[in-house]
């Protein structure tokens, strides 16, 4: 119905570890596998799919530095740097900021009774029900 013919299909997959990220498809182009520049290109293309992966891999490695396994709630680190980025920024202009600590110590009896496990689930759900408090 179209009137479209397809006469060539490449397909380079991009892949990494053994898994593919993306596939790069070329419908009816001129390109040539058999000429050694052509060959040179997809094996660029595929050293990209490894970069593109690695990239991910390094953004899952970073968000893990700054969040706790067991809840997902940003931990000590991330506080530290959000309070040393704020702090520079105060410093460039004169906006406030205001920081909020809140004691949670009473939940350790939870820990010590329950496990860590409980514990994490209750400062999940500690950290839900605050959200929908300030919204």
């Amino acid at each position: 119905m179209t009137k479209w013919q397809t006469k060539s299909m490449i397909c380079v997959p991009l892949k990494s570890k053994r898994r593919v990220l993306a596939v790069i498809q070329l419908i009816n182009s001129p390109w040539r596998a058999s000429r050694e520049r052509d060959v040179l290109s997809a094996r660029a293309v595929r050293l990209a799919a490894i970069a593109i992966d690695n990239a991910r891999a390094d953004e899952k490695i970073q968000e893990l530095t700054i969040t706790d396994d067991c809840t997902g709630l940003y931990n000590a680190r991330h506080l530290y740097k959000t309070l040393e980025a704020s702090s520079t920024a105060r410093n460039a202009s004169p906006t406030r900021f205001s920081v909020c600590f809140l004691d949670l110590g009473p939940l350790q009896a939870g820990n010590d009774v329950h496990g860590h496990l409980i514990g994490s689930r209750l400062l999940s759900d500690i950290d839900i029900a605050s959200k929908a408090a300030c919204d």
